[in-house]
């Protein structure tokens, strides 16, 4: 791991970690696409059962994301992850309980951010002054849950990553390791629009192409981040 992250510290504007990111994908590509497969039936499966308990989704979807950050983590450092890494998570069970305890805080701060206009929803229809509130208290919320996540980001892949025994430690280290950064996380992942955009040309089939490549930018702005901090 140290090695990537010694090679990441050359690397600094999005153009720079998406071109590390696709050299890293070679090779790799059918492997991450399956992962993708599995998540995505897994979810859709989760979401038609239990509809009307969206937070177990979320929580599901979450905790998923943990395990496809470390699942990355892995590949990119030459470590051999295999589609059991995605159920079974990490082998140290006390970073596999730090994974579940920021799920758990993840799913609550979504769900308290879109609380307000899931109740608003309801009455959305009833008239012009309702639905207006819904929109605006739809998109506050929206807004405070993303700027929430440009701070928690590194801390996805930090339960896996860093040496912090409770989870407070580690979303200290989150929320300072991406202090100063956040604008520049936003933008790279704007850059993607365009991509996810087209993909929809083909009818999603172009996202199991452009998700993976995706994620492994994130992986390499992870590395590219700790690798800076730590200088």
């Amino acid at each position: 791991m140290e090695d990537i992250q010694n090679q990441m510290l050359e690397i600094n504007s999005p153009t720079q970690l998406k071109a590390s990111a696709r050299n890293s994908l070679t090779g790799h590509y059918s492997f991450l696409i399956s992962i993708l497969l599995t998540v995505g039936i897994i979810s859709f499966l989760f979401y038609i059962l239990v509809y009307p308990l969206t937070p177990f989704v979320s929580l599901i979807i979450h905790l998923f994301s943990f395990h496809i950050c470390r699942i990355y983590l892995m590949t990119f450092s030459g470590e051999k992850a295999t589609i059991k890494d995605l159920f079974i998570g990490n082998p140290d069970r006390a970073k596999e309980m730090q994974a579940g305890y920021a799920a758990c805080i993840l799913t609550l701060i979504q769900f308290l951010c879109m609380l307000p206009s899931n109740i608003l929803s309801l009455n959305a229809n009833s008239s012009s002054v309702m639905f207006l509130l819904y929109c605006i208290t739809l998109t506050v919320g929206m807004a405070v849950f993303c700027y929430i996540y440009l701070c928690l980001f590194p801390i996805y892949y930090l339960v896996s990553d860093c040496p912090a025994e409770t989870i407070t430690e580690t979303i200290r280290m989150a929320v300072f390791i991406s202090k100063g950064h956040r604008f520049r996380l936003f933008y790279l992942i704007a850059s993607f629009l365009p991509l996810l955009l087209l993909s929809l040309l083909s009818f999603g089939i172009g996202l199991l192409w452009v998700i993976p490549y995706m994620q492994a930018t994130l992986t390499h702005y992870y590395l590219n981040l700790t690798a800076s901090k730590s200088n």
